[in-house]
């Protein structure tokens, strides 16, 4: 658990990287925001990674409630990557919003907060 722990606090890192590159270099256009998806750069990489935390923060789920241990760490964890992963789709589709900006930001903060707190225990 500690492992998958560090792993996902990585890449928590690794995706506030990605989305502070993003919001300093890429726009996307509010006419058609699925076109920032057709080339390789830190939006499209960023979505990649935001579904990788889900997948992961999804099996840290399930394997904390197999195993009884950091039930609670699991869940706050796991709801955060679901609010900043969804905040981040509604950013995308409604045009760069402030407000999902600041959510997806306090989400990150849950997320990395539980999940260093389950790997350093």
């Amino acid at each position: 658990m500690k492992k998958l722990a560090w792993w996902i606090v990585g890449l928590l890192g690794f995706e506030f990287l990605l989305g502070m590159l993003a919001a300093m270099y890429e726009e996307v256009p509010a006419d058609a925001p699925y076109q920032v998806f057709q080339h390789l750069g830190p939006i499209s990489t960023h979505t990649f990674v935001a579904w990788v935390l889900t997948i992961l923060a999804v099996v840290y789920f399930v394997k904390a409630m197999k195993e009884q241990s950091y039930k609670m760490l699991a869940t706050i964890g796991l709801f955060s990557v679901l609010v900043a992963h969804s905040a981040g789709v509604l950013f995308t589709v409604y045009g760069q919003n402030d407000v999902w900006s600041i959510v997806m930001a306090i989400a990150f903060l849950g997320a990395f907060a539980s999940y260093l707190i389950a790997a350093v225990q």
